[in-house]
């Protein structure tokens, strides 16, 4: 990329973005000293589009056209053809452009129009390639680089994909969970190919692993914590399961991660393009308290009601479930102590569940989740129960609140 950056600073390209499709549609005014017969000459064309980049399918092809105007004070012979870029992961082959028509000479102030078509064949492997389209001889130093550099050009970039072979779900896991314990996750792999794809699921993956630095990084989940049990294959339009068993130390505090790499040969992904079958642990280690929260405020004399209202919310990324360990819902336990030390227990006035409901699920349609219970999945779950408590006793009273399953609570004090 940097090669494009000094010849846009070169030569002083516009560029303006297309808001339709990729294409890139740019003006390039190419003035660029070159040799020809021992005389200097200045070629002066405006390239419309200067960059056309396409997604294809091995198989697929697409065509567009490219305008070259002529802004020299002579005609120009224009002879187009490929050039292979010196970089890149794929070298656009010649067999695959079709360029119409082959030779065209443009009168001064005159424009041409060259039709380009790019047949991607259908047993071309995926991956980027990439070449340049030239329309003159000509060529310019590009210091420091060692090849030079062709001025009168357009880019032409060829995406080949093909949908995935293999669907990872469920490769984000998120849990609350605490030390001392066992914990079980499912990851199911659906193969969607025709033939048997080979798997082999390790944990950690340094390609792929972003370290991060920092007094509020997450600590890193220890192999020996870890027991993955999987096949070594999936045969064609089936599923497997990963299951994933997470033994926790009793010294676990805080926030820990890890990566497991499924190491899935999946023939429609390049590999450097297989990140998406990480797995992600992120497990946070949670200590039940054992004393409840207490709020100490004053009732003063002539009060009619004092009410209190706790509500505790639950986001379903924060805790994960399965069909054998189902999320339990989070809840609360609220009592006084009146200004006579005497305990004060009252049952709720009102009681509120309040759900936020999706038609989608996080990374898949819920119907294809794992227990599934059908078209609907709940995002969050809310429990806000108000208590109230007639003509309270002047002075000073404690306010008792021990959550249950919950990482967090909020609560209101009215005093009327």
């Amino acid at each position: 990329m940097r090669y494009f950056i000094v010849a846009l600073l070169a030569l002083g390209m516009i560029v303006a973005a297309n808001a339709v499709g990729v294409e890139k549609v740019a003006v390039l005014e190419a003035k660029a000293a070159v040799q020809t017969g021992g005389q200097d000459s200045i070629a002066s064309l405006i390239i419309n589009p200067m960059y056309r980049g396409l997604q294809l399918k091995p198989g697929e092809e697409e065509e567009f056209t490219v305008k070259v105007k002529n802004r020299e004070d002579r005609a120009v012979e224009l002879e187009p053809r490929l050039w292979a870029m010196p970089f890149g992961e794929y070298v656009l082959e010649e067999g695959w452009v079709n360029i119409s028509p082959a030779r065209a000479v443009v009168e001064k102030g005159g424009e041409q129009e060259f039709t380009i078509k790019v047949s991607v064949p259908a047993d071309a492997d995926v991956g980027s390639y990439g070449a340049q389209i030239i329309f003159t001889n000509e060529t310019t130093p590009s210091m420091p680089y060692p090849y030079p550099r062709m001025p009168s050009a357009l880019t032409l970039s060829v995406s080949v994909w093909k949908p995935p072979t293999v669907v990872v779900s469920n490769n984000f896991i998120h849990d609350r969970v605490e030390a001392g314990k066992t914990y079980e996750y499912v990851v199911s792999v659906e193969n969607r190919g025709n033939t048997t794809i080979p798997m082999n699921p390790k944990f950690g993956d340094e390609r792929y692993d972003v370290r991060c630095a920092g007094m509020y990084c997450p600590g890193e989940l220890e192999e020996d914590w870890i027991t993955i049990t999987a096949p070594d294959s999936i045969p064609p339009h089936s599923r497997a399961k990963v299951r994933i068993a997470v033994k926790l130390p009793e010294y676990a505090r805080g926030q820990y991660e890890g990566r497991i790499n499924l190491n899935i040969e999946d023939p429609s992904r390049p590999e450097w393009r297989r990140y998406d079958q990480l797995v992600t642990l992120s497990l946070q280690v949670w200590q039940k308290p054992s004393s409840p929260y207490e709020k100490v405020f004053t009732v003063k004399d002539g009060t009619e009601m004092l009410s209190v209202e706790v509500s505790v919310s639950e986001f379903a990324y924060e805790k994960y479930g399965t069909c054998g360990r189902p999320v339990a819902e989070p809840s609360f336990k609220v009592w006084f102590i009146d200004p006579g030390s005497r305990e004060v227990r009252v049952e709720p006035t009102k009681t509120v569940i309040a759900e936020t409901v999706n038609l989608g699920s996080w990374g898949q349609p819920p119907w294809e989740a794992e227990c599934s219970p059908g078209m609907y999945s709940v995002e969050r779950i809310t429990f806000r129960d108000t208590f109230l408590i007639e003509n309270p006793e002047a002075g000073t009273w404690h306010l008792y609140i021990m959550p249950e399953n919950a990482q967090k609570f909020e609560y209101t004090i009215e005093v009327k």
